[in-house]
């Protein structure tokens, strides 16, 4: 019986790192040839983020609105080591590998802002009929635990948080116009590290937030002060078992169960 082939994501982590791949990726055709794909696509985009030259990368966005709010435009590329040809308006990946196009996983747009160089790649799972996006940063900050979506004519997602390694799941349509497209990260305005059990009347502090924990009903009440002026829209709880839980903020207030804070390590803030 043949042992099963190496997960998507895995294949992805050991590309982006630039990690040795196991006996059974380098012996299995398909695996060998998806890793490799991978591996030549992140040389590739390294290579043109390095270049900082407007002629090679013809449509990287600045910064959007304010600095923790992220524009990323479609990623143009001339002729580089992935085999990018300039003027496509977006990096359609998969047409550069037969292997990559009649798999299960293809990759059909790529985002990329140069002022952080943070990149998006956006993938089609055809089994689960959804896209996964993966965030490409050198600093982790940018990619872990933010939120995340997509906007254009027939492309369009709500903001999602992304995981300890940038990845997250996305309510994509087929059809969309990718050319004219975009991916908003957004970036917390705080974060405040919480070690359980959580009680009443405890307080935190990040940058110029105050944070309020109350019991209240069978749960706990996060009663946010920002400067005046400012508000805070959204609260992601993150828990030592990567789940993640968002909430919108009302009136200054998030509402979370006893169940969701258990285990809960940090709580992130977005405007």
């Amino acid at each position: 019986m043949m042992p099963p082939h190496t997960d998507e994501r895995d294949l992805d982590r050991l590309a982006r790192t630039g990690a040795v791949p196991d006996d059974h990726t380098r012996a299995c055709r398909a695996c060998s040839e998806r890793f490799t794909f991978l591996s030549d696509f992140y040389r590739g985009v390294r290579e043109e983020l390095r270049t900082q030259n407007e002629e090679r990368i013809s449509i990287l966005s600045s910064r959007f609105v304010a600095e923790r709010v992220l524009l990323l435009r479609p990623f143009v590329a001339g002729t580089g080591p992935a085999g990018t040809v300039k003027g496509t308006g977006v990096l359609l990946l998969a047409a550069q590998s037969a292997a990559a196009e009649a798999g299960r996983f293809t990759t059909v747009a790529t985002f990329a802002i140069e002022s952080t160089h943070l990149l998006a790649r956006i993938v089609k799972d055809r089994a689960e009929r959804h896209h996964r996006v993966y965030l490409l940063a050198e600093d982790p900050e940018l990619k872990r635990h933010v939120l995340i979506g997509v906007g254009g004519p027939g492309v369009r997602s709500p903001l999602v948080p992304t995981d300890a390694e940038g990845v997250a799941t996305l309510a994509l349509d087929d059809g969309g116009d990718w050319t004219s497209s975009y991916v908003v990260v957004v970036a917390p305005r705080a974060t405040f590290p919480l070690a359980p059990p959580l009680h009443d009347g405890m307080h935190a502090t990040s940058t110029d937030l105050q944070l309020a924990i109350a019991v209240e009903g069978d749960g706990f009440c996060f009663t946010v002060t920002p400067p005046p002026g400012e508000r805070v829209g959204h609260g992601l709880a993150v828990r030592d078992d990567g789940t993640l839980v968002l909430r919108e903020i009302r009136d200054n207030r998030l509402s979370l169960s006893h169940h969701e804070v258990e285990r809960i390590t940090e709580l992130r803030l977005f405007a």
